[in-house]
């Protein structure tokens, strides 16, 4: 089977009563095209229906493992506008490195059947830029111009284009790394998004939160500390 969408195979697992379900996998996921301003009108409108009392989203469960450095997280919700039900699983160990893995199942919950198992690693980093650029827009001075974010992994990579969305007036945009490879990846994906802009690769972190409007921290390792 192929996606219509990412054009690229789909696994499927069929049970014994042929319901099927599909799993899709990170590079199935990986160049799904959707824009910042889709993503976000999703997340606003996915806590509206929380906050209206359509959807459901309970408080995660954690189990740390008692026998090395790893937790793992389960996380389930329904969401009312799509009639969607989904568990969302996250693993972390950080033994040789870190490592961690996120997936997520849905189900249609009208027809009582599973849609898809899917890697969640891409979802999470977009919805989490999401709820950055809705906060951002709600808290921030209306003449807020800079925005100084720390961190440069998958998270930072997607907060520039996403609070760009939400506050096009940004002129400057500073980043505090220490990857060279993580601030080239953030730096390149910007100009993908916004050929027009660029980011200050600043080594001052306190000096430049000072000068900032904004502070996003997508890092919590000892050097955003």
């Amino acid at each position: 089977m192929v996606s219509p969408v990412a054009s690229q195979p789909v696994h499927q697992i069929l049970d014994r009563e042929d319901v099927v379900l599909r799993v899709l996998t990170r590079s199935d996921v990986a160049d799904i095209p959707i824009a910042p301003a889709e993503v976000i009108e999703l997340v606003r409108g996915a806590y509206l229906r929380v906050a209206d009392g359509i959807s459901v989203a309970p408080a995660k469960i954690m189990m740390r493992s008692p026998h090395r450095d790893s937790a793992a997280y389960a996380m389930p919700g329904y969401d009312g506008g799509s009639h969607i039900t989904a568990f969302k699983d996250y693993y972390m160990q950080n033994d040789e490195g870190k490592k961690e893995y996120i997936t997520i199942t849905l189900y249609d919950d009208e027809a009582g059947l599973p849609i898809a198992f899917m890697d969640c690693f891409r979802v999470t980093a977009l919805r989490t830029a999401a709820n950055t650029a809705l906060i951002a827009g709600a808290c921030a001075p209306a003449v807020a111009r800079s925005a100084l974010v720390t961190g440069s992994g998958a998270q930072a990579r997607y907060t520039y284009s996403f609070l760009l969305t939400a506050l096009p007036k940004l002129d400057r945009l500073m980043l505090f790394a220490t990857h060279p490879d993580g601030i080239a990846s953030v730096r390149a994906h910007l100009r993908e998004q916004h050929p027009d802009r660029d980011i200050e690769v600043v080594t001052d972190p306190e000096k430049a939160a000072g000068a900032s409007d904004l502070l996003v921290a997508t890092s919590a390792g000892p050097a955003t500390e």
